[in-house]
């Protein structure tokens, strides 16, 4: 009988680590969806450079995509950065990925959005977004746009 419990205990945290496994596997291919996109649409491409150096500089259509865009990136950097809160992400693979977070945000159209629609996403995320740009992790870079790196309110 005690033999046939350590059975069921050993299989059952397998069979979870797999799904949380899984669960960080989704989340990263969302992430690659979204840039996917970004990289085979010029037009896109143009609006998220614009946007980044300043919201004013896009039209309301063109916000709404960039809103878009945007929210699904981080969505998947969020659902990411939940996983490795279960401990199915390790968090050396979130560290390049905070890099990037700190290059889109400490853009001003970058920073103007994140203080816009940080509702949008968890109050857990929202700290380790805010941490993540009050102290940039060192390496970040910024990727086609003029960095305007500033601290939040």
């Amino acid at each position: 009988m005690v033999v046939t419990l350590l059975f069921v205990g050993v299989q059952l945290r397998q069979a979870t680590r797999a799904v949380q496994r899984s669960s960080a596997r989704e989340a990263g291919n969302a992430l690659v969806a979204s840039l996917q996109i970004y990289a085979d649409s010029a037009e896109l491409s143009e609006i998220i450079l614009r946007a980044f150096e300043s919201l004013e500089s896009i039209s309301p259509v063109e916000r709404s995509r960039f809103d878009s865009w945007m929210y699904c990136w981080m969505h998947a950097h969020e659902q990411e950065h939940l996983a490795s809160r279960e401990s199915a992400y390790l968090d050396e693979l979130l560290a390049p990925k905070r890099r990037a977070i700190a290059g889109y945000l400490l853009s001003q159209g970058g920073s103007q959005w994140w203080i816009e629609r940080k509702t949008w996403f968890t109050d857990y995320f929202q700290r380790v977004v805010d941490e993540i740009v009050a102290d940039p992790p060192p390496g970040f870079e910024t990727s086609g746009y003029t960095p305007a790196p500033q601290k939040l309110p």
